[in-house]
């Protein structure tokens, strides 16, 4: 009985720390590789606009599925653990999408937003995990 207790608690405890992240800091994450961004944009430091870079948590199993980002409902990347990708947009406001299914519509896809208003050559960091037991979610983290 005790062994099947001993067990029960383990398998626990590797569930309930698969589903805890820890943010990573954006030069120690790796940028997502190009076939997992389904936009392409030719990012440098001369163009106008604001940069957005998000950044997916470390600490979570990649076999949970990775972190799908939408900008104004269009899907533009789907981020491993420890992945980044910045983004140059225009300046105003925008909403940030991040779902754990690539279907929009699977029932446990439960996609969470952020808006963000973007001033022109500014550099903004949104934060991507699972904060404090919750499904995916992505909020705005101070710059490092």
């Amino acid at each position: 009985m005790k062994t099947i207790q001993m067990l029960l608690i383990v398998v626990a405890l590797a569930v309930l720390s698969a589903c805890a992240t820890t943010p990573i800091s954006i030069d120690a994450a790796q940028s997502v590789p190009s076939e997992r961004q389904f936009v392409k944009q030719s990012v440098s430091d001369n163009s106008q606009g604001a940069f957005v870079d998000f950044v997916c948590d470390a600490g979570w199993t990649e076999s949970l599925g990775k972190a799908y980002l939408s900008i104004d409902g269009i899907d533009y990347a789907a981020l491993a653990p420890s992945e980044k990708i910045s983004v140059l947009l225009s300046p105003g406001e925008h909403i940030f999408t991040v779902r754990a299914m690539e279907s929009k519509s699977a029932p446990f896809a439960r996609p969470r937003s952020a808006n963000g208003i973007l001033v022109s050559g500014k550099r903004y960091l949104y934060r991507i995990g699972w904060f404090d037991g919750q499904a995916l979610q992505i909020e705005p983290w101070a710059s490092e």
